[in-house]
């Protein structure tokens, strides 16, 4: 399932976020690929299609992106909540178990400073 979800969501979104940084910033090597050019070209082509500002179209994406990014986890924890939920039970079981630990260490510390001379 990870490989999947890497594969096919996660590898697209990294491939076109790089695009994006290295062709706004005209960074990428002497291709038309990664030229500023090219860049203004496919969100100007975007801008024209959408009937929007072009300049608009990369927070649209991002927001876009975050709105899949909850969905996809969502579905995750909805597929895994057996094991999320006994995960965070043994969590909180060590978690209260050091909390008496805790309490008793206390406890034994405040006896002895009592005692002493």
């Amino acid at each position: 399932m990870i490989r999947g979800l890497f594969t096919f969501w996660f590898l697209p979104i990294a491939i076109f976020w790089s695009w994006y940084f290295a062709s706004s910033n005209d960074l990428g090597p002497d291709s038309m690929f990664f030229s500023r050019v090219f860049y203004d070209r496919v969100f100007g082509t975007y801008g024209a299609v959408l009937g929007i500002d072009p300049g608009a179209i990369p927070g649209m994406v991002a927001k876009a992106l975050v709105v899949d990014t909850a969905i996809v986890f969502g579905l995750i924890v909805l597929r895994r909540h057996r094991s999320i939920a006994r995960f965070v039970a043994a969590r909180l079981v060590k978690a209260d178990r050091r909390s008496v630990f805790h309490a008793d260490l206390v406890s034994a510390s405040e006896d002895s400073l009592s005692k002493a001379p």
